[in-house]
């Protein structure tokens, strides 16, 4: 299937948004949004008030950029891909 340019005035918000998506409140913690973004694969958590109206929305760069304000220097530094460690191989094929 080739993709095709999207007629922007006719698409509808419900098919590109999670419907009745869980929510969390400005005060609940930033643990449980990693949470709800991991298992249900969401990018964008909403918030609610305690009578269950919006108030916001958290973004997973939202919650990187917190991290990074609290530990700039270790997560700044980090290798491009910390979990493979450190190579000493320069490259190249073997024979």
């Amino acid at each position: 299937m080739a993709l095709h340019p999207l007629d922007w005035s006719k698409e509808r918000v419900a098919d590109y948004m999670t419907p009745d998506p869980e929510t969390l409140r400005p005060d609940d913690r930033i643990a449980w949004a990693l949470k709800l973004m991991h298992i249900g694969g969401y990018r964008h958590v909403p918030l609610t008030d305690r009578d269950g109206r919006p108030v916001g929305v958290v973004s997973i760069k939202d919650i990187i950029e917190y991290i990074i304000d609290l530990f700039p220097s270790p997560v700044l530094n980090l290798p491009p891909e910390p979990h493979r460690g450190h190579s000493t191989d320069e490259g190249g094929g073997s024979d």
